[in-house]
């Protein structure tokens, strides 16, 4: 049973792990959407006004506040629709000239029309996410905003720290480095294996492609329901134990006193004596001992009384048998002798010789 409830616990922690980063996934993922919606709302104003007038610097303004309130405050750039880079925030524009593989990218967020990033590259030692979008106006493809998120200047996730907790988050791209962490000691790092003794959920961000992580060591994971299982191991002693002190009463309440009670019946029997109930108490085998004593004492009395009618029975018919006998001697006698005076004297000596008078 306790094995069954830490598998349990272990399946409901993983499934609480998956909608805990999923959920946040999507509110992380709408956040970045939000900040680049800023970044292409201004970009839209300013390519609106760029080409009528160039000198008007507000929407530069409004640029670089959009970049500056949001997750791309590294840099934040403006392309026309040639792909031309005609604005920056807070950046100088020619830095934008220094990021590998941007026409890939620039490629692609124009084939599919849709948010584009990078993973983790490197503007000379800076490790930055560059982020594409496209800008649509009224009239179509306006041009297109790049956004850069540097890991070490990112704030992402350190909201979601809890102090004391050992559940770890991070974003990593897809290649495995970390872009953004609770801790900021795992920045940049690489995550190539899953580690066994950690319970790990992932959720992704499609439109970014990254990977939000969320692990926490198993140990601590489990340990609700390991002290669980301990007291139900603690529970199951405790019944165990019960248990038995309830069998070793029974035997000593119940069955060594019947068996004392049948070794009692026994040495009463083999010893002709009375059955003595003196060392049962006052339960239910003591009531039985009682019953016995006076079974086996009414059982006696009856015995003697039948012998006892026995040995009377034997003396009647003794007495009865001699009187027949004489009888048959008198009535042989009456054969033999013909004078009456003769008869009766014969006969008065057979019943003195019967009666023991010689």
């Amino acid at each position: 049973l306790s094995s069954l409830i830490l598998r349990d616990a272990h399946a409901r922690i993983i499934q609480e792990r998956a909608r805990l980063v999923r959920a946040t996934a999507q509110l992380l993922e709408a956040r970045l959407l939000s900040d680049l919606a800023r970044l292409t709302d201004a970009a839209l104003l300013f390519l609106e006004t760029h080409e009528h007038a160039p000198n008007d610097h507000s929407h530069v303004v409004a640029l670089r506040q959009a970049a500056a309130n949001g997750a791309f405050r590294e840099g934040a750039f403006v392309l026309d629709a040639n792909s031309t880079a005609i604005a920056s925030a807070p950046g100088p524009l020619d830095e934008l000239e220094r990021v590998p593989g941007l026409q890939d990218l620039l490629n692609k967020a124009v084939g599919r029309k849709a948010v584009v990033s990078s993973g983790v590259i490197h503007i000379g030692k800076k490790p930055v996410v560059v982020v594409v979008a496209p800008v649509t106006g009224t009239c179509g493809d306006a041009g297109m905003v790049v956004g850069l998120l540097q890991p070490a200047a990112s704030d992402l996730l350190e909201h979601l720290r809890e102090e004391g907790s050992d559940a770890q988050m991070a974003l990593v791209d897809a290649s495995g480095v970390v872009v953004a962490a609770t801790d900021r000691k795992h920045l940049l790092e690489r995550h190539e294996e899953v580690d066994e003794g950690a319970v790990v959920a992932q959720a992704p961000l499609p439109r970014f492609g990254l990977t939000l992580e969320v692990s926490q060591p198993e140990a601590v994971a489990l340990a609700p329901a390991r002290a669980l299982q301990w007291r139900l191991w603690g529970l199951g002693g405790a019944l165990i134990l019960i248990f038995v002190l309830f069998n070793m009463l029974s035997v000593r309440s119940v069955v060594l006193p019947v068996k004392r009670l049948t070794w009692a019946v026994r040495r009463a029997e083999a010893k002709s004596k009375g059955l003595s109930t003196r060392g049962f108490g006052p339960d239910e085998v003591g009531e039985l001992a009682e019953a016995l004593a006076s079974s086996r004492r009414r059982m006696l009395e009856s015995l003697a009384q039948v012998n006892a009618s026995q040995e009377e029975l034997r003396t009647e018919r003794d007495t009865i048998r001699g009187h027949l006998e004489l009888l048959y001697a008198i009535s042989e006698s009456s054969t033999r002798q013909v004078d009456l005076r003769s008869f009766l004297t014969h006969a008065l000596q057979e019943i003195l010789r019967q009666g023991g008078v010689e």
